[in-house]
């Protein structure tokens, strides 16, 4: 038995898988032929990826198959016949990252899209395993490879709202609380983002000697680092106390005060401001303020996009049954506190 994920579920399992796909094995679409899942296939499956929501989402090469309680069935897109699928347990396939992506842009909103894209470009997979609900991983994809794919003569299914959102996704991202400051402050107004580009996440800064002295070490990375103007300021994601080691807390006081003592700007975000539009509009207008940069009159749909952007399902539950919260997630530590809900950890980042 051979069965070839669909990228509703596909993305599933890439949120929590630690290797990349060049590290799996690989098959064509002409090699996955004959599913028919016995209660031994939805057993194997169930054990294997209970973070996974059921129906599985599943794809087949030939004939139409009645929905059940366990699957969903999709014909295979034309534009997969020759395409290579990634080996992730003996008989399960799945796209590519790229192909997931450009796949499932016709299931999700463009703010979903970036989200969930943002995340493949990120250091961090979540981790149902984990106490602290992540842990780091090397990127699945970036945005050169997400734009290689889509310029490729076969085109990967569905990618038009892919190519929409390729400009505004965020690389190197350490967790998910980064992920969405930086699409609340740096997405075009027109998607209810604060319009600020030149944007950096986890950017390597070398500081003085000076300021290295202060931090104690040789780089600094702040979590979201805008640049313009020669000038610089710098976003940082402060977890709440309760949930902060008193080392890391002593760690990220020495980066502030480094970044300060080479002229940066520093603006903390602390977990109960990052789900408040209101403070998240003066963020924007300090930043603005350092870098001498005047915010664009805002468009008629700003304010509706505004609102969809902050009610964002930061917590991905349609694809994922164990996620962090973002309050308390710690950038650059990839630390989280998990509630604790049969059967599943369960937590949600819009709380």
């Amino acid at each position: 038995m051979k069965m070839l994920l669909h990228p509703l579920t596909a993305a599933g399992f890439w949120l929590t898988n630690a290797q990349p796909m060049s590290a799996l094995g690989t098959c064509k679409a002409t090699e996955i032929t004959r599913f028919a899942p016995t209660q031994k296939t939805i057993d194997y499956l169930r054990d294997s990826y209970p973070h996974i929501p059921w129906p599985f989402h599943v794809i087949v090469t030939q004939g139409r198959r009645n929905p059940t309680e366990s699957f969903r069935f999709y014909q295979i897109p034309k534009q997969w016949s020759q395409q290579q699928f990634a080996r992730i347990a003996p008989g399960i396939y799945t796209p590519s990252p790229e192909q997931t992506l450009a796949s499932l842009g016709k299931h999700l909103s463009i703010h979903e899209l970036i989200y969930l894209s943002s995340i493949f470009c990120s250091g961090f997979r979540f981790d149902p395993n984990s106490p602290f609900g992540i842990s780091p991983r090397t990127p699945l994809t970036s945005i050169a490879k997400i734009r290689e794919s889509l310029n490729s003569p076969s085109q990967p299914y569905g990618f038009r709202p892919l190519k929409q959102a390729l400009s505004y996704i965020t690389e190197g991202a350490e967790s998910p609380p980064e992920v969405f400051m930086s699409m609340a402050l740096s997405l075009p107004q027109k998607y209810g983002g604060s319009g600020i580009a030149h944007s950096l996440a986890n950017w390597t800064y070398m500081p003085s000697q000076r300021a290295q002295a202060i931090a104690g070490r040789e780089v600094v990375r702040p979590d979201i680092t805008f640049v313009c103007n020669g000038k610089m300021v710098a976003v940082e994601y402060d977890s709440d106390s309760a949930h902060l080691s008193r080392a890391q807390a002593e760690r990220d006081e020495a980066k502030r005060l480094a970044l300060e003592a080479d002229g940066m700007k520093v603006i903390s975000v602390r977990p109960g401001h990052l789900k408040r539009e209101d403070y998240m509009d003066l963020v924007a207008q300090e930043i603005c303020f350092h870098l001498d940069i005047r915010q664009s009159k805002r468009p008629e749909c700003y304010s509706e996009q505004r609102d969809k952007l902050f009610q964002l399902d930061r917590s991905l539950s349609r694809f994922f049954l164990s996620v962090v919260t973002v309050e308390n997630a710690e950038i650059g530590t990839l630390r989280t506190e998990a509630k604790a809900h049969h059967p599943y950890k369960s937590c949600n980042f819009a709380q």
